[in-house]
């Protein structure tokens, strides 16, 4: 009994060896999958691709809108500054004779009250230097000492 069961396992054996029907079937099959993964990882490639130059090119627009933000900023406490200086030196220099000691006292709250006056007070505050007055200078002055 168990060599009529080998005997058919040859023989079914045989017949499917010289049977080659669905050979096409699944040779067809096999390159529809290997094309399909290829496709899928040049599709997936290239979306991480235009992701990174999207975020890129959004990061670099962002650096220079920063950049030029600052230079804004910086360019107008320049203006601040250099014309709290001017008004800062020409007060020091009218009271020379009165306060020899401790001109460079002077000079230095008169400079950092301007600059805060001209910060606070930005919309009013232009190089003209008639619009920053000594009294009003003061009063930040007896503002920040008190």
């Amino acid at each position: 009994m168990i060599k009529k069961w080998i005997k058919k396992f040859n023989e079914k054996l045989h017949k499917a060896n010289e049977d080659d029907r669905g050979s096409a079937f699944v040779m067809v099959v096999i390159g529809v999958m290997a094309t399909a993964i290829i496709g899928a990882t040049v599709l997936s490639l290239a979306t991480n691709y235009f992701v990174s130059v999207v975020v890129d090119q959004q990061g670099t627009d962002n650096y220079y809108e920063t950049e030029a933000i600052v230079a804004e900023i910086r360019s107008g406490i320049e203006e601040v500054a250099g014309v709290s200086n001017e008004v800062a030196y020409m007060e020091t220099l009218d009271s020379y004779n009165a306060a020899s000691g401790e001109l460079q006292d002077v000079y230095s709250k008169l400079y950092l009250s301007g600059i805060i006056y001209g910060i606070k007070n930005r919309n009013n505050f232009t190089k003209d230097t008639r619009h920053i007055s000594i009294t009003h200078i003061k009063k930040i002055q007896r503002l920040i000492l008190h």
